[in-house]
């Protein structure tokens, strides 16, 4: 957990991070370029050997690979840094691996939950949350992407919605539009 303080009374329900699962596209398309660059790379060796290019193929070379290398390393930073945390009072995701970056929403706002399962969270035994919300600015969401347990986590999440909304004396509103 990120140390934030909590308000008083308020109290940590559940806190997770996203699996790598949620980044597999990315991964792949990462690793396509590692290949690549990979082909590439040998590529220029075969063809500069022994010509007065060869130490430029190999710079060419070495850098490739460690753009591709470091791409991957920083997605897999990227989603490492991500995590999200319910509390009796809001719901919190923290990101960023240098700069970091919080956002909340204070439980009676949400509106409603959605329960995600691409095939390849599924295959990797996880699943996502779509999390409706209304703030100043209107409707909008969040998602808590790739996590174990997401249907549980969800139900933790609806039951301290209510909680929250009937501590504060707080009734959803819908209006049709």
């Amino acid at each position: 957990m990120v140390d934030d303080p909590l308000a008083a009374g308020e109290k940590l329900l559940w806190t997770g991070r996203p699996s790598h699962a949620v980044a597999a596209r990315e991964y792949g398309q990462r690793l396509g370029f590692l290949g690549l660059a990979l082909i590439v790379a040998v590529g220029l060796r075969h063809i500069t050997h022994g010509s007065a290019l060869d130490a430029t193929a190999n710079i060419a070379a070495v850098v490739l690979l460690l753009v591709a290398a470091l791409s991957i390393v920083t997605m897999y930073l990227e989603v490492n840094a991500i995590e999200y945390d319910i509390t009796t009072l809001r719901l919190r995701r923290w990101g960023g691996v240098l700069s970091r970056r919080m956002e909340e929403i204070e439980l009676f706002r949400v509106r409603e939950t959605a329960l995600e399962e691409p095939w390849f969270e599924r295959a990797a035994g996880v699943s996502s949350i779509v999390v409706a919300y209304t703030d100043s600015d209107g409707h909008t969401s969040m998602l808590i992407a790739a996590i174990p347990d997401a249907d549980q986590v969800r139900n933790t999440l609806r039951s301290a919605v209510e909680a929250c909304r009937k501590q504060n004396n707080v009734r959803a509103l819908e209006i049709e539009e």
